[in-house]
């Protein structure tokens, strides 16, 4: 566990100077809540929405795992809240879209409006989005100005007295309003971002908004939160902080499909940089010279940080590169010295972490530490870019990786056990064996086969490929296509595999980034499949069409796909090797189709652009298989230019008669020289 990490999110007080009694009473203020999710449902249901709510509440309330697939804007967000609110547990929502925390406070505030629940909600995004007076924000900078007491902020934010830190009259004041109006004047703060407003509360006041909202997290019901809190080793102190009794919460999981990817590229990448070592030796130098450190450990230090780079000597920049774990452990050791030279290391690590001003001391024992017990099932890699020379370690799998160590080694299962019930939720799940399999959990799975509109059609086209060698010649048959959806309606979303895929067919549809139109822009309009702007981005809902072209398929001679593609296909064969591979690939697809259904009644049409969405020659039919069942139930073939305009024009023929009717009646009443009638 690195205080590193820790520091990062809470900073480095002391998590046990809460006393005993003040935890006690944090328990007892758990709100009594039972009942059915209709308690706390502030609208109509529609749709299935009882037989979600139904689903989650029963599963949750027994203290199970479960996982739900259903379609965007049929209200996944209220549903998940009213089943867990009726459990009478408190509600952890982990999620990776800062987009999702103002759609869900603003959900705890309808309910409150509605139903005066009096719930209180906290939104706890990082520390960097909150910092009053660093312009240039980090996590040194802020641990630093906090131990020498130069941060106003934070100084007023706490008293200390005997050793215990307690928020200030001020800091205390701020946090009981804001609770006020969270639960007796919810529509004052609706539609609005609920962080922005804490953060602009506090600095008024001249406290930390950081600390503020994680003291709102503590007497909090419902807090919202990123995922690196709860499956990261963060979450054994969240736990201290926030959570407490962890069997008094249930946690909800959004876009579900993405944890696997976020916690393999992100939260469980080991690394040391050169830069790493630079500071190391920085902090050891300070304390040789206060004969706080032994100069010959100093120089076994300095030893270890020029073989770091020597090691990179003959590597080109730019150049990814795996490494044996033995061959480094030979080159940094040389004979037999690995051993003395990890004892220092882990020594003066310790020595540094204890007598470090800052506590921001490196862990460079903990990265060796990793390295020298590290197994097959790692991934052992180098890259040098430029100046910057880094060495990294990242699983293959989550499912038998160890996330963190606390009291005992933590798996991602033994995470979700800790809490009463979870529910992982998304619009696209996929194969739900292949994703439970994944995260190493057993448990319940439903999949909405309605879509929140009848007014939708998928065609997918199969004289379409977005194969590498098929590229050149698929530009004018795509433009075609997409310009012939531009007849039937004002507005069209294009989306691609990658920025190359698009270079040449943006340029002569003469197409605009999404993010460039405003809510009333007709067009044409592109997105990269996969991309930030792909997922979440509700400015495309009033386009009426969505384009995909092919699948964002990972690239054969992506350094990190072929490693990790070895190393499945030796330990599942090669077909279950790329069913785990490419089980995001029709996510990533499905979920920039959402964008256009944003509501109920909204009428829309999304192409696949690509055979294989049919059958692929090495993977089957698993990308059809894998679409959500409200997806499948749309689909329709089309094999030809023929084909497809007879789909575009039955779907549309309606919609355009009333067009053209309109059009004709406005233009007969403004002929030049005549009077408007009425």
């Amino acid at each position: 566990m690195q205080e590193k990490e820790i520091d990062e999110i809470f900073g480095n007080e002391n998590l046990e100077d809460v006393s005993p009694e003040e935890g006690e009473k944090k328990k007892v203020d758990i709100m009594p809540r039972k009942g059915k999710w209709q308690d706390y449902f502030p609208y109509e249901h529609r749709l299935n929405q009882d037989k979600l709510a139904d689903f989650v509440q029963d599963n949750l309330s027994d203290g199970k795992v479960c996982v739900l697939e259903a379609p965007y804007g049929i209200g996944k967000t209220i549903t998940l809240l009213s089943s867990a609110l009726a459990t009478g547990k408190k509600i952890v929502v982990a999620t990776c879209n800062h987009a999702a925390y103002n759609a869900i406070v603003d959900e705890v505030l309808q309910i409150n409006k509605k139903l005066n629940k009096k719930l209180k909600v906290a939104a706890l995004i990082g520390k960097k989005h909150f910092c009053p007076h660093l312009d240039n924000f980090s996590y040194d900078a802020c641990d630093n100005a906090k131990v020498d007491a130069e941060c106003p902020h934070f100084v007023d934010t706490y008293l200390k007295s005997k050793g215990e830190r307690k928020f200030s009259e001020e800091a205390k004041n701020l946090i009981d309003s804001i609770n006020s109006k969270v639960v007796n004047d919810p529509d004052s703060l609706r539609h609005k971002s609920f962080s922005t407003y804490v953060n602009e509360e506090a600095r008024d006041k001249g406290v930390c908004p950081y600390e503020v909202m994680l003291g709102m997290a503590e007497e909090a019901d419902i807090v919202v939160l990123d995922y690196y809190y709860v499956f990261s080793g963060i979450f054994f102190f969240a736990k201290q902080r926030i959570f407490k009794d962890t069997e008094d919460w249930v946690m909800l999981v959004d876009e579900a499909d993405e944890v696997k990817e976020r916690l393999l590229g992100g939260v469980l990448t080991k690394s040391i940089t050169n830069y790493g070592l630079d500071s190391f030796k920085n902090q050891i130098r300070k304390l040789v010279k206060k004969g706080a450190v032994d100069f010959d450990d100093y120089n076994v230090i300095v030893k270890f940080s020029n073989l770091f780079s020597d090691y990179f000597s003959e590597i080109e920049s730019g150049k990814e590169f795996d490494i044996q774990k033995e061959e480094f452990k030979e080159y940094v050791g040389g004979k037999g010295a690995w051993d003395e030279i990890y004892e220092v290391v882990a020594r003066v690590s310790e020595e540094v972490e204890e007598l470090i001003e800052e506590k921001r001391a490196v862990k460079l024992d903990l990265f060796m530490e990793y390295w020298d017990n590290l197994g097959e099932d790692y991934f052992r890699y180098g890259i040098k870019e430029g100046n910057m020379l880094r060495l990294s370690m990242t699983p293959y799998e989550l499912k038998d990786t160890v996330v963190f160590e606390a009291d005992k080694k933590f798996k991602f299962k033994d995470i979700l056990d800790e809490f009463h019930g979870v529910c992982f939720f998304s619009a696209t799940i996929g194969n739900h064996d292949i994703f439970m399999d994944n995260l190493g959990i057993e448990g319940e799975f439903y999949s909405s086969k309605l879509f929140n509109t009848e007014n939708l059609k998928v065609l997918i086209k199969k004289d379409i490929s977005s194969k590498y060698s098929t590229r050149k010649e698929m530009i004018p048959l795509v433009k075609k296509d997409v310009e012939l959806c531009k007849s039937f309606v004002p507005g069209v979303l294009l989306a691609f595999p990658s920025k190359v895929a698009s270079y040449e067919i943006v340029e002569k549809l003469n197409s605009n980034d999404v993010m460039d139109m405003d809510y009333l822009s007709t067009g044409i309009f592109h997105v990269i499949l996969g991309g930030r702007n792909s997922r979440g981005i509700n400015k495309a809902s009033k386009l009426d069409i969505v384009y995909i072209y092919g699948l964002q398929l990972p690239q054969p001679d992506d350094y990190f796909f072929k490693k990790r593609r070895e190393y499945l296909t030796k330990k599942y064969g090669e077909e279950k090797a790329y069913e785990i591979l490419y089980a995001n690939v029709v996510n990533k697809a499905c979920q920039t189709a959402g964008r256009i259904f944003r509501s109920q009644d909204k009428k829309g049409l999304v192409i696949l652009g690509d055979s294989r969405y049919i059958y692929d020659w090495k993977l089957k039919n698993f990308f059809f298989n894998s679409l959500p069942d409200y997806f499948k139930n749309k689909v329709k073939q089309v094999r030809n230019d023929e084909e497809f305009k007879q789909e575009l024009e039955s779907f549309w023929k309606e919609e355009k008669q009333m067009t053209d009717k309109a059009a004709e009646d406005s233009r007969i009443r403004w002929l030049p020289g005549e009077k408007e009638e009425g």
